[in-house]
């Protein structure tokens, strides 16, 4: 069974780093891809924009596909665009399902698999590369997204 957990950590008129999980009332069962959106960047009342332009996505992200690996290379582009006045955009889109984990991300953003009671993580990136990374997780495997800051900021 997936679990999750969200923190915001900053926000200022000028910078934003923000978490969203799709669908917003996770299902019971894992039989269907959550998706989560990370992002960041700055920008004049940049935390109101990013929050509004993403949940009026909820639906994109609710739209049928075939393959994963489509639906986040279509949502990406979308949320580019969307979020394309924002100066510094970072960027993270993950889908996980069951025992699947598929992450695209744009800019430095850390992402970490951790398995149980392992002393260092199986999965360590801040890849700022736009390429989907794949993996199979286990029980007890914890998944850590955190956004980058800017050099200055915060």
């Amino acid at each position: 069974m997936l679990k999750f957990a969200k923190f915001i950590g900053a926000n200022t008129d000028f910078a934003t780093a923000q978490a969203f999980l799709f669908p917003r009332n996770l299902p019971e069962d894992s039989s269907s891809f959550i998706f989560g959106l990370v992002v960041s960047g700055e920008g004049e009342d940049i935390f109101v924009k990013v929050r509004q332009k993403a949940l009026n996505l909820e639906s994109d992200f609710n739209e049928p596909f075939e393959r994963i690996t489509d639906k986040l290379h279509e949502l990406f582009e979308k949320l580019k665009l969307e979020f394309s006045e924002a100066e510094n955009l970072k960027m993270t889109l993950f889908a996980a399902r069951q025992n699947l984990f598929y992450v695209l991300q744009l800019g430095d953003n850390l992402v970490e698999i951790w398995r149980e009671g392992g002393k260092s993580p199986i999965l360590h990136d801040n890849f700022a590369r736009e390429k989907i990374v794949s993996g199979i997780l286990k029980s007890g495997d914890r998944i850590l997204v955190l956004s980058s800051k800017p050099e200055g900021s915060w």
